[in-house]
């Protein structure tokens, strides 16, 4: 009669049959060896299967292989599949013309551009979830980030060393192209882009000073601050992205990366020929770009933790607004307002022709509207005039340096005129006393305060008394001021520090310089003073 088999093993799942089975066979050395196997076989599964699953498509084989800039391993090429199935790859055209790819002729400034501003997307992501848009708040929780949230003071030093670092890569990748004569057709629109963007760069990083509400600028109302946010934080970043997308897509997919003119443009054809030869993305640029990242991370890394700190001023007040409230990158534009040629021809037409153009040259629509609309116009014209000046010659285009002498020699005369007036804009250009009463006497810390109130004898104290340096480190201060005094465009200046005890604990210091009068409406006496506790510490 038929009879059942017995079913008690064969109800279990699967893997339990197997472990079972498994467990019997230990036993044995070639079970043993059977299970061990089996066990290689399966972790070996899960981890290609799991190495698949974040690569895109890669196996473990496969990424060693293109670590080691080996052939692929799997056939059909897997590595064709990964750039279409992956987003970042995806982006990234499949193989570059290998002399477009050289350091040595792109600095690989467009990429740290990328780079530098997804850093920034980051760190700035992360204080919006402390900081406060509101007048009265908005110090504080910059205080609040740097001394209560852990890695607070490290990602506000990374948002400000890479902005800065952002600004300096996109000005050099755009003098890089307008050099190499890279603007020129079929990248005219791909300039424009890049202009703009380069315009948008330094629009966001001069909002973002504003930001915290401290004392470092002295432009903008308070009750504006939430717009400020907004530009700074969304409108302007999208605008800038939108831009990206486009400009990364000309180059990328239209165009591509310029060649070294002296190989596009060589008479030797095997030279223009080797200048196209192809090199995939997958491995070489993609190791080549890994390495690049690692290196300016560890870098920003090591400079924001030990090196750069971003300043943090005293909260905002409009009374004690500093002299020189432009940042760095836009001293160029507070120094045209010093320009020691245009201004002063003006100011003698003025003065002897009664022609005043000095006023429209001073006046906040010139200087803050009119002059970078033309500078802005210039730039977003250079392929256009450029084009223009070949076909008024009635020469082909070229971008070797040889023809393109004028434009070469313009675009470093522009440069040092950038140079120049950022100079000028890094200057005070103060009234002489008040210079030096902020120089020593600052509204924050400063070089008396750190003495401290021990070691400020009271008393007053004609500097001309003190005119050879001394080992002492406050006649060694009254040294260096008078120095000051002397080298100041001030007829028979004098100066005094006045050092008296006018409350418990409390110090009242006062630099009073005179000099005789020599301009009209000139008082000939300056006083500043400042005042010190017994209980503070400054270094």
């Amino acid at each position: 009669m038929f009879q059942r088999e017995p079913r008690r093993r064969s109800r279990l799942p699967v893997g339990l049959k197997n472990f079972f089975a498994a467990f019997g066979d230990l036993g044995t050395n070639a079970g043993r060896a059977r299970v061990a196997q089996q066990t290689r076989e399966a972790a070996w599964r899960v981890a290609d299967d799991t190495t698949r699953a974040i690569s895109g498509g890669l196996g473990i084989a496969d990424v060693r292989a293109l670590l080691r800039g080996d052939p692929p391993v799997e056939k059909p090429n897997i590595r064709e599949q990964v750039l279409g199935r992956v987003f970042w790859t995806h982006l990234r055209p499949r193989a570059y013309y290998k002399s477009s790819t050289k350091f040595s002729h792109t600095f690989g400034l467009g990429f740290f551009s990328v780079f530098f501003a997804f850093v920034q997307l980051i760190t700035g992501t992360l204080m919006m979830f402390v900081y406060e848009p509101s007048p009265a708040r908005a110090y504080q929780s910059t205080i609040t980030l740097i001394t209560q949230i852990p890695f607070g003071q490290l990602i506000r030093d990374l948002h400000y060393l890479s902005a800065n670092l952002l600004i300096v890569v996109v000005f050099l990748h755009l003098l890089r192209v307008y050099l190499t004569g890279a603007f020129k057709q079929p990248r005219r629109l791909t300039w424009v882009i890049g202009v703009v963007l380069f315009a948008l760069t330094l629009a966001i990083a001069f909002i973002g000073y504003r930001l915290p509400m401290d004392n470092a600028v002295a432009w903008g109302n308070p009750d504006d601050l939430l717009r400020y946010y907004l530009l700074h934080t969304g409108i302007l970043p999208g605008i800038g992205l939108f831009l990206v997308g486009a400009h990364y897509f000309r180059v990328s997919r239209l165009h591509g990366i310029s060649l070294p003119a002296s190989e596009e443009e060589s008479s030797n054809e095997e030279v223009r020929e080797r200048a196209r030869v192809r090199v995939n993305y997958l491995p070489d640029l993609w190791a080549r770009e890994l390495i690049w990242i690692a290196c300016a991370l560890l870098t920003i890394l090591a400079l924001a933790a030990f090196v750069v700190h971003a300043p943090l001023a005293a909260p905002f007040d409009l009374t004690r607004a500093p002299m020189a409230s432009a940042p760095w990158f836009l001293l160029w534009w507070q120094g045209l307002l010093n320009d020691p040629v245009v201004l002063p021809v003006l100011l003698w037409l003025r003065d002897t022709l009664w022609i005043d153009l000095a006023q429209f040259y001073n006046s906040a629509i010139w200087q803050g509207l009119i002059v970078p609309m033309l500078i802005g116009l210039l730039l977003l014209a250079v392929p256009y005039l450029d084009a223009w000046w070949d076909k008024f010659w009635g020469r082909a285009p070229s971008r070797l340096g040889r023809n393109r002498k004028l434009g070469i020699a313009l675009g470093w005369l522009a440069l040092g005129l950038l140079v120049w007036f950022t100079y000028l804009g890094a200057q005070t250009f103060a009234p002489p006393a008040v210079a030096i009463a902020q120089e020593f006497l600052p509204d924050n810390s400063g070089e008396m305060r750190r003495i401290g109130y021990a070691d400020l004898p009271t008393g007053s104290h004609e500097l001309a008394k003190f005119a050879a340096p001394s080992a002492d480190r406050f006649e060694n201060l009254l040294s260096k001021m008078q120095i000051r005094v002397q080298q100041a465009d001030l007829a028979d200046a004098k100066g005094f520090l006045i050092v008296e005890a006018w409350q418990a604990n409390l110090k009242k210091i006062t630099l009073r310089i005179t000099w005789t009068p020599t301009a009209p409406g000139e008082s000939g006496a300056f006083e500043k003073t400042i005042y010190l506790h017994r209980d503070s510490m400054y270094e």
